[in-house]
């Protein structure tokens, strides 16, 4: 087990918070103004002074009017006026007392509608105060209320955090990571290293030969978890990578690494190799290590250099006694072949160690290329943990999530059989693919799946087809045509005419004396007639049309998958439709302010006591810094009172 860094013990306070229970993968951001609830009661309607009111003003002052200009009224003040003068030059009393009579009459009557005139005027003034001080009255209260209203959201939204925990599902019993590079592996497997940490053991196979999780180790053995870190092959021998395992598991593991990557090898091989390893266990006794059992082989092969693991009695009896010099001969080139495959891992194992006790595990390849040991070890890994999986015993404490990071390396049966085991022994598995291809393309959807960065664009179509397709209508076609037609027609025609008649004739008449009338008549014209006609005509039409279809398109395009910042992943939440969810894994986020462990609530929290239900339209934004209430504007008659909205608070306020 490798040492790690000295760490203070503990964390500090923001960074401690990402052991919190709760499986997260990161947070989402949700500006908490989205969810401010707007005043539902409408705005007061000013109320309006009975229209009777007005008509009654109207008709008192015509009626004044049109008695003041009566003829009849203005005849009557003008006999006053005479008999008046009357009086006054002749010094008669009588007609004084008839010229009062007259001026009297219409006085009184002009008065009368005067007074009218007045009184409508002043219940009319009456009733406009009236309505004004209760629109206005009405409409302090609804403002009173309003700010009252406004206020309560500013304290709720102030209780409302940005950041959202998004959580593993409940009972997701395999996770997927598809994409992504080394910086963003290790902040997704600190983010959610920590938070499973928090619930039960944790066993990391980082296969990535970067050590993307010693940021995670650190965390956890700062906060006091036992952490158990092995970098192999360097600590081959210090490994427990074989411990619990029975020596028939440990054949069953060897074997099958072996032919790891060839599914179809010749099951003649492998019983041959099964044989082999069996017979030489068998000879070995209880003392099984690998070390030991490439001694042996080598025995086999007549070698003495290397066998220095066996004594005397137990080298004479795999030589001798195991099998014949014939079989040894046709089975050499196996028995060779199991030997060089073994060489590499013999140290494994063989140094004195503590039993493994880590509540976090991490077997970590080291960096470099890619060399035959490490993919030996690779497949050896996985074999290992499957067989350890299966034959653990059922017991009340949780087994350990296991984590994968780097699953490209593992041959397709290997991680579905690793996937039954688990999914049977409710163990927890998470992959990490950097790519989406080949194995990763044939096992994607087996449980949640997240997306992150995928820079190649035949991948990122690979995840854009997993995510989906939605239909939508969408213009597809958009014509417009323009036409005119003009006429224009003259027509000219000109005629002359001339005709001259001539008539002669006589008559004879009985007269007295036997006489003949002649006549003779002659008579004659000309006639002139010309015309003209114009015509215009002229039309123009236009026409214009759109036409849409129904298409197919991805729900996420896959530049959007080629564009993803680097701490970034999108969560698909299996469902009818699919959900989606962008999230970030950074874990400095839990550093900020108004950041919360939970996930946001789908509906926004109850209203304050007093509070109006929430309105169905969109939010109006506020200043919260602005005035209350603006002043009410001035009322007039029939005016609705609509005082500006005030302005938005920005997300900072």
């Amino acid at each position: 087990m490798s040492e790690l860094p000295s760490t203070p013990v503990g964390l500090p306070g923001p960074q401690a918070r990402l052991f919190e229970p709760g499986q997260r993968l990161g947070w989402t951001f949700r500006d908490r103004w989205q969810v401010y609830r707007s005043y539902a009661l409408p705005e007061p309607v000013s109320e309006e002074v009975p229209e009777e009111r007005y008509l009654a003003v109207e008709e008192a002052s015509a009626m004044f009017t049109a008695n003041r200009n009566n003829p009849l009224v203005l005849f009557i003040a003008g006999l006053a006026v005479f008999f008046l003068l009357l009086s006054l030059l002749n010094a008669n009393v009588v007609l004084g007392l008839v010229a009062a009579f007259f001026a009297v009459v219409p006085a009184g009557l002009l008065a009368r509608f005067a007074l009218d005139r007045a009184s409508t005027r002043r219940a009319l003034a009456e009733a406009e105060a009236r309505v004004a001080a209760n629109n206005e009255r009405r409409w302090q209260q609804w403002q009173t209320l309003k700010s009252a209203h406004e206020a309560a959201e500013k304290k709720r939204l102030a209780r409302l955090n940005d950041w959202g925990a998004v959580r593993v599902p409940p009972g997701t019993r395999r996770l997927e990571v598809f994409g992504g590079n080394l910086q963003g592996w290790e902040s997704l497997l600190t983010v959610f290293g920590a938070s499973t940490l928090a619930e039960r053991p944790m066993t990391l196979v980082d296969l990535s030969r970067e050590q993307v999780g010693l940021e995670l180790a650190r965390f956890a053995d700062a906060m006091g978890h036992r952490v158990d870190v092995q970098t192999l092959p360097d600590e081959l021998d210090r490994t427990t990578l074989l411990d619990g395992l029975t020596t028939q598991k440990i054949l069953d593991v060897l074997v099958e690494s072996m032919y790891g990557d060839e599914p179809r090898a010749s099951r003649a091989e492998r019983i041959m190799d099964d044989r082999i390893l069996t017979s030489v266990c068998h000879a070995l006794g209880e003392n099984v290590t690998l070390g030991r059992i490439g001694a042996a082989l080598r025995a086999l092969m007549g070698q003495t250099h290397g066998t220095e693991a066996l004594t005397r009695d137990e080298r004479n009896r795999i030589t001798d006694e195991l099998f014949t010099d014939e079989w040894r001969r046709q089975a050499y080139s196996a028995i060779s072949r199991i030997e060089s495959y073994l060489h590499p891992l013999e140290r494994l194992g063989s140094a004195p160690r503590e039993p493994a006790s880590g509540h976090l595990t991490c077997f970590a390849l080291q960096g470099g290329g890619s060399n035959v040991r490490s993919e030996l070890i690779t497949d050896l890994l996985v074999q290992s943990l499957t067989h350890r999986l299966a034959a653990a015993a059922t017991t009340d404490d949780p087994l350990p999530v296991l984590v994968v990071a780097g699953a490209d390396e593992l041959a397709r049966r290997h991680l579905e059989r690793l996937s039954d085991i688990c999914e049977r022994r409710d163990v927890q598995l998470v992959l990490l693919f950097r790519h989406l291809r080949d194995t990763a393309r044939q096992v994607i959807g087996g449980g949640l799946v997240a997306l992150m960065r995928l820079g190649n664009h035949e991948e990122a179509g690979r995840g854009a087809e997993y995510v989906g397709r939605h239909h939508k209508f969408v213009l597809s076609q958009l014509t417009k045509s323009l036409g005119g037609s003009e006429t224009y027609t003259v027509a000219e025609s000109d005629g002359r005419g001339v005709f001259f008649q001539e008539s002669a004739g006589w008559s004879r008449a009985p007269t007295v004396f036997g006489a003949y009338t002649a006549h003779r008549s002659k008579g004659g014209g000309t006639s002139r007639n010309w015309s003209t006609t114009r015509q215009h005509a002229e039309a123009t039409s236009r026409t214009e049309q759109q036409g849409v279809s129904r298409v197919h398109e991805f729900t996420v395009e896959p530049t959007a998958l080629q564009n993803l910042p680097d701490l970034a992943l999108l969560l698909i939440t299996p469902g009818t439709p699919a959900r989606l969810q962008s999230v970030e894994c950074n874990p400095a986020i839990v550093t900020l302010p108004r950041v919360s462990m939970d996930p946001h609530p789908d509906e926004p929290p109850p209203a304050p006591d007093g509070a109006p239900p929430p309105s169905a339209s969109p939010p109006p934004r506020f200043d919260p810094h602005a005035h209350p209430g603006p002043e009410p504007p001035p009322w007039a008659p029939g005016r609705r009172f609509s005082p500006p909205p005030p302005e938005p608070p920005g997300p900072g306020d």
